[in-house]
C-alpha cells in the first residue's frame, strides 16, 4: 500500500503543511501518523481525502503516485474552498454517527423500561 507516501505527496505537492489539514477536522498528529504509515485512515476518511484530492480511494491505497507523476490535484485550485468542503463532509459523518449512537441509547432505554414495567418496577416520579 502507498496510502502514506501519497498523502505526503499529495499534501507538498499542494504546498499544504500538516497544520493545513487540522482545519479539515484531523489533528495534526494523526495526520502525521497516517503519512508515517504508523496507522491507516479509516474508509470514511479515506473517502474524503479521494474526494479533496480528486483520486479515487483505490489509487490512494494502491499506485505510486509520486513515481507515476499524478497530474495536477483540485486541491491546488480550490485553495481553502477545497478545506472547507472537506471539514464539512467530515462533521457530516460525525453528526451521523453521534446520532446513531442516540438511537441506539433511546432503544436501549426504552428497552430497559419496559423490563421494569414487566417486573413490575415502578418508574420514578410516577405516583
Amino acid at each position: 500500500m502507498f496510502i502514506a507516501k501519497n498523502l505526503r505527496y499529495l499534501r507538498v505537492k499542494n504546498n499544504l503543511k500538516q497544520k493545513d489539514i487540522q482545519e479539515i477536522g484531523i489533528k495534526r498528529s494523526r495526520y502525521s501518523n497516517y503519512e508515517n504509515g504508523v496507522t491507516i485512515p479509516a474508509l470514511a476518511v479515506l473517502e474524503s481525502f479521494s474526494s479533496f484530492f480528486g483520486i479515487s480511494v483505490n489509487d490512494l491505497l494502491y499506485t505510486d503516485l509520486e513515481q507515476n507523476q499524478y497530474g495536477p490535484s483540485p486541491v491546488k485550485q480550490q485553495g481553502k474552498v477545497g478545506l472547507v468542503e472537506m471539514e464539512n463532509e467530515l462533521l457530516k459523518q460525525k453528526i451521523l454517527h453521534l446520532e446513531e449512537a442516540l438511537l441506539w441509547k433511546d432503544e436501549k432505554l426504552s428497552l430497559l423500561e419496559e423490563r421494569l414495567d414487566q417486573y413490575g418496577g415502578k418508574k420514578k416520579g410516577v405516583g
